[in-house]
């Protein structure tokens, strides 16, 4: 059929107006109006990564125009195993899904085995959060405390006859704390397993456990009262990496030395060798990348990068920071392609460091145990 100038106008201007009606960039309050959009969050409810996911459900309502339902749907199970492979079999591919990850859906992916079924590396990080870690132990083992007796708190914790903390398995978020005791040669350093984060916490604090493991925003609130008493003594986190790759103190515990400067007063040198460059992947996955919220493998570039301007516009929400204060402190926030780059520094191991990391995994969190 012969199509004349304005039938092929007319034809064009209808082909156009689809495009923007399919295309959230352009089209997209036709897009998100009527949706539901739904954030899985692998873990049970309560917990560090389902306030971070449920914090963002009325704002994504707000700033998502059409102004669509966002649903919070908790499928705990397996450290993060079982929300991530329902993601990647089922979840849809067009904008209407979203996954938020703590530490150990990423620990997981990277050394729990044949039962992770999830690719995490091709899906898209729209926001990396930042959170730190900080270190603990109980007053019996007679730690100060303090920044300048951190050297001999150390030596303290290396002479100690028993070193335990909990943990979740072998492979779940504490990990990266039995690797830098091992770092600082706490060698006798053993996990008890079967422990929630909140379990564990109370464990040490009640002297059950010498050491233990928290984020500094908990060591702040939830055990401030116990460094007050006297009951626990915080002597270390893990640090934070700078823009300029350079490992610097936590923002909301600048008073508190880091994990290098730490080997550095202990050893007189730098850290170096397979576990330092496994830690170093650690200090990315476990504190740069410790919380995130992604889109599965297949949801189209100008999809994710309408969800990245769209949380940028999130955190610029005069409600949003006020809400969040507290919660955020001082932490950086990476989008799109900053949080593409800590993802590849996370999750992209050597192979000969992810093989070291595995007999490390089996020898120190499974045959010690």
């Amino acid at each position: 059929m012969k199509v004349g100038k304005k039938q092929s106008s007319l034809l064009g201007a209808i082909a156009f107006g689809t495009v923007i009606a399919l295309t959230p960039t352009s089209g997209s309050a036709i897009y998100f109006s009527g949706k539901k959009i739904e954030i899985t969050i692998p873990t049970k409810e309560g917990g560090g990564s389902d306030r971070f996911g449920r914090i963002f459900q009325p704002f994504l309502e707000k700033h998502l125009p059409g102004h669509p339902t966002v649903l919070v749907i908790n499928r705990p199970g397996g450290s993060g195993i079982k929300g991530g492979n329902w993601f990647q079999h089922k979840a849809p591919r067009d904008g209407t899904a979203l996954f938020v990850t703590g530490s150990s859906p990423l620990n997981s992916f990277l050394f729990a085995g044949k039962k992770v079924q999830y690719q995490l590396r091709t899906w898209k990080p729209i926001i990396l959060s930042s959170f730190g870690t900080c270190f603990y132990a109980h007053k019996r083992l007679g730690l100060s405390g303090k920044p300048e007796d951190v050297v001999a708190d150390i030596k303290k914790l290396r002479a100690a006859d028993r070193l335990l903390m909990g943990a979740k398995n072998s492979t779940s978020s504490e990990i990266r704390s039995f690797l830098l005791y091992d770092i600082m040669g706490m060698d006798q350093a053993r996990p008890v397993f079967g422990l929630s984060s909140g379990n564990r916490r109370k464990a040490t604090l009640r002297g059950e456990l010498e050491l233990g493991m928290d984020s500094t925003l908990s060591c702040q609130t939830k055990i401030k009262k116990y460094v007050d008493k006297g009951t626990i003594q915080i002597y270390m986190t893990m640090g934070l990496i700078d823009d300029n790759g350079k490992i610097v103190r936590d923002p909301a515990m600048p008073d508190v030395p880091h994990a290098k400067e730490v080997y550095e007063k202990v050893y007189g040198k730098e850290p170096s060798g397979q576990a330092w460059k496994a830690y170093m992947h650690f200090l990315n996955l476990n504190v740069m990348a410790q919380k995130g919220l992604w889109l599965p493998d297949g949801t189209p570039d100008d999809v994710y990068e309408f969800y990245v301007s769209t949380f940028k516009k999130i955190f610029a929400d005069k409600e949003f920071q006020k809400i969040t204060k507290k919660s955020f402190g001082k932490y950086p926030h990476a989008f799109g392609e900053k949080a593409k780059k800590i993802a590849i520094d996370a999750l992209d191991f050597a192979p000969e460091t992810k093989e070291w990391m595995k007999n490390w995994i089996k020898k120190k969190m499974v045959s010690s145990s």
